[in-house]
């Protein structure tokens, strides 16, 4: 099975988030399971050529508003195995220093679907199918449907349903598509504007997103954002994937960022790693005294609003806290108010610190993660794997990988907590204090925390099946 992986960013060569960290860790499982898979890319001005040795390797016209205009392809390989990675080529577009959030993203995101669509219909051999990711590349499966050329299985996967790719409706030309796709209700209109996702949604033959839990939960008008009825009209064709970990990365037995490297046989020497971390911050190691991570972006969606409304009742609990994140401006201060009055208890850093946030899930006792919603979260499952207990919000991918350990004893791996409110955020917090108080019952409940399956292997598989289904339903 021939497959094309498109993604905005990928890992090791440009990031801003978890989509590039899936974009990086599934092609290659998916190449062990036996599927022909290349990637492609934009070329940002951050993958040089020295760097990842680019070779040229083709060329081809598209339609812009500065006319035909001329986008060169570039190759590399995906770093440990052979997996190629193609690049689009445009450095007007893509030359420049961030990925996203300039004025002329419907323009460059345009501009790289066309690309990329030239590039499957010259390719040397077919593809059998084209997987896109969020709406960067959302634009690919109309192309692809309303042309006609391509038989391709279509997959779209879907990331983060809050950005959606909405831009004005006088950028249509642009896209260089039938007026009749932007009538009220068709696939690219969305209450008078531009929506690239609606158009994946409506074109693809199968859409996924990142959790079987958030698959549901867009189908519903809380977490929808507008696309609800479009969901359910697709539900047929709408699956949930769990994103697997990089357990290469991400394991406290190789993790060349901690103190002291750990197992299961050897949990006691994670105490040596709290040490370690809190010789990092103002906080005085205490023994016994629970300690709670927070790796995050400082959002409302991440549930420090609720932090917010209930920060001193979390502050008066005997605990201490250690935060790492960048965010909104209120959030940094109200963390900055709160290390200062409790500066025996709480330490926050405002930064990108790959290695702060291995030694957060080897040192930390809890990760608090009370997302409002989280399509699938990564920081729970790393901290599982730590034995690094996860207390956080039932939803999204949280609910499908954390089980909560007081209401189910005997496969319960986290502390979760239902309505979303900042009272039982409290309550969950004072529950997971408790089972920390619980000597055996606790190494119990981190040993099972460390046992949970989470490799890419178990996504790869869903997703070779999800391609047969696609391949079955192609034009």
């Amino acid at each position: 099975m021939k497959v094309l992986y498109v993604s905005s960013e990928v890992v090791p060569f440009a990031k801003t988030g978890s989509l590039a960290d899936v974009a990086g860790a599934l092609p290659p499982a998916l190449k062990e399971l036996g599927a022909d898979i290349s990637i492609i890319m934009p070329r940002y001005r951050r993958v040089d050529k020295a760097s990842h040795d680019l070779k040229a390797c083709g060329e081809t016209t598209v339609s812009d508003l500065a006319g035909e205009v001329t986008v060169r392809f570039k190759k590399a390989y995906l770093p440990g195995n052979r997996i190629p990675v193609y690049f689009v080529d445009y450095p007007v577009y893509f030359g420049r220093d961030n990925l996203y959030g300039y004025e002329d993203d419907c323009m460059r995101f345009t501009l790289f679907s066309k690309a990329v669509y030239e590039f499957i219909k010259t390719f040397r051999t077919p593809f059998d199918i084209i997987h896109c990711n969020d709406w960067e590349s959302a634009l690919i499966p109309l192309y692809i449907r309303i042309e006609g050329e391509i038989k391709a299985g279509i997959v779209h996967t879907i990331h983060n349903i809050s950005s959606q790719g909405l831009f004005k409706a006088d950028s249509l030309e642009i896209l260089d598509v039938p007026r009749h796709l932007f009538n009220s209700t068709a696939p690219l209109e969305f209450f008078g504007r531009i929506n690239f996702l609606k158009a994946a949604v409506t074109f693809a033959d199968i859409i996924t997103t990142v959790s079987e839990r958030y698959a549901r939960e867009i189908q519903t008008p809380e977490y929808g954002e507008g696309l609800d009825g479009v969901f359910r009209s697709r539900s047929r064709d709408l699956y949930g994937v769990l994103n697997g970990i990089d357990s290469k990365v991400w394991s406290p037995e190789d993790d060349a960022f901690i103190a002291k490297r750990y197992s299961l046989l050897t949990l006691e020497d994670k105490e040596e790693n709290k040490k370690d971390l809190l010789k990092r911050t103002p906080l005085r190691y205490r023994k016994g005294l629970p300690l709670i991570g927070m790796i995050s972006k400082l959002t409302g969606q991440k549930g420090f609003d609720l932090l917010m409304e209930k920060k001193d009742e979390i502050m008066a609990l005997d605990l201490q806290m250690v935060v790492l994140g960048q965010g909104e401006a209120r959030y940094q201060e109200m963390l900055t108010d709160l290390a200062q009055k409790y500066p025996d208890k709480i330490a926050v850093s405002f930064a990108f610190d790959e290695e702060l946030a291995h030694k957060i899930e080897a040192g930390a006792d809890f990760l608090l993660m009370p997302s409002r919603f989280e399509p699938c979260g990564l920081n729970q499952q790393y901290s599982l794997k730590y034995g690094t207990i996860p207390i956080v919000h039932e939803t999204g991918g949280l609910a499908d990988t954390i089980v909560d350990v007081t209401r189910n004893s005997i496969v319960g791996n986290g502390i979760s907590f239902k309505d979303y409110t900042g009272e039982n955020l409290v309550d969950a917090v004072r529950r997971a204090l408790s089972c920390y108080s619980r000597g055996p019952a606790w190494l119990n409940l981190m040993r099972r925390a460390m046992t949970a399956e989470l490799s890419w292997e178990v996504s790869a598989r869903k997703y070779m099946e999800l391609y047969r289904k696609a391949l079955a339903g192609r034009p």
